[in-house]
């Protein structure tokens, strides 16, 4: 074996150890990942604290986490919901990784019962129609068969006055009953057909709005070991609020008068709270609870005032007056201000010093 030999062998040995270590290190998926489960929950909401415009919602849920890592995707959620506010909290030695949402345009909602009984009366109404038109349409073949033998006893034997009178009558009378029948199913297709476009449009506006995407909120979790750990979501959802209502009643003239205090809710979120706890607040989670910073204002003038600084102790007027001298304006400095003109006094051209 020559030395070149030996350098390329050494050298391809390198380069095979490399390309695993790359591989193993970029090119595989961790333990981590290949160890992570999903779990979809779909848990009604629990409570919500209703503000005068938007609502807090919560919900939360009892899981079963594996060790590693857990993607627990709240399903069937608000679509207005502020995807800023969402706050969660899980139980257990677990730790919260990351929290994500997203909007899912392909969920089936469940059909409420009023839409159910809506799509039963749209199969009965086109079944009415359906028969209605059946009934017309062998009307006017039966019609349509008479008049096409109205022709008695061909064209080179007469037919007996009698026979005639008889046929003329039956081809009358006949033809009454079934243009009166025909008129009665066009007059009853009518009337169906109106309930159907009725009952088409009722569903169209109730679909409109059970037929709505959903969000969803992805909380993924870090587990050692498998335990069960319960999770608290909280978000804000717009298109819900309320609005103070108030009854006055009186029996009598002579009796007190008894003031009610009502609250009319209204929500538009798309998800039904149903036996939920309410809590209705005047607050607005759209404003910080933080104490605002208070920014000293200063009044400046112009070189046509004069001014000049009051020791402590003299005495200082104890209110804003106007004299012959000029417009004095106590301040807690001890500030007088001597005014040229006071007729030019603007807000913004005084300056109050500080010391």
């Amino acid at each position: 074996m020559t030395h070149n030999s030996v350098f390329q062998k050494k050298t391809l040995n390198k380069n095979i150890v490399f390309f695993l270590t790359f591989v193993s290190l970029f090119g595989t998926p961790s333990f981590a990942q290949l160890n992570e489960t999903t779990q979809e929950v779909n848990t009604p909401v629990h409570s919500v604290i209703i503000y005068l415009y938007g609502a807090e919602v919560s919900q939360n849920k009892m899981v079963t986490l594996s060790p590693g890592r857990n993607k627990i995707i709240f399903t069937n959620l608000s679509p207005k919901l502020d995807s800023k506010s969402i706050q969660v909290s899980a139980s257990g030695n677990v730790s919260i990784l990351a929290i994500s949402d997203a909007i899912n345009y392909m969920s089936d909602q469940k059909e409420s019962n009023r839409i159910k009984q809506l799509k039963d009366s749209v199969t009965i109404l086109s079944d009415g129609i359906t028969l209605a038109n059946n009934d017309k349409d062998a009307y006017v073949t039966e019609k349509n068969m008479l008049l096409k033998n109205e022709s008695i006893g061909g064209t080179d034997k007469g037919v007996a006055i009698t026979e005639l009178k008889l046929a003329a009558d039956f081809y009358r009378t006949r033809i009454k009953e079934i243009n009166s029948e025909i008129s009665k199913l066009d007059k009853k297709n009518i009337s169906l057909q109106e309930t159907l476009n009725k009952v088409n449009q009722q569903l169209d506006e109730l679909d409109s709005k059970n037929n709505q995407p959903t969000s969803e909120i992805s909380i993924l979790i870090s587990s050692t070991a498998k335990t069960t750990s319960t999770i608290d979501l909280k978000y804000l959802v717009s298109d819900a609020g309320w609005a103070p209502s108030y009854d006055l009643r009186a029996e009598d003239i002579n009796q007190p008068i008894e003031l009610k205090y009502r609250a009319k809710v209204y929500n538009n979120t798309g998800i039904d709270w149903n036996d939920i706890k309410l809590k209705l607040s005047t607050a607005d989670p759209s404003k910080s609870a933080a104490k605002p910073e208070l920014l000293p204002w200063d009044l400046t003038y112009t070189s046509t005032y004069k001014h000049r600084e009051i020791s402590n102790k003299e005495n200082a007027p104890s209110a804003a007056y106007q004299s012959g001298e000029g417009f004095f304006l106590p301040t807690q400095n001890h500030i007088l201000l001597m005014l040229q003109n006071t007729n030019y006094l603007q807000p913004s051209n005084i300056l109050v010093h500080r010391n």
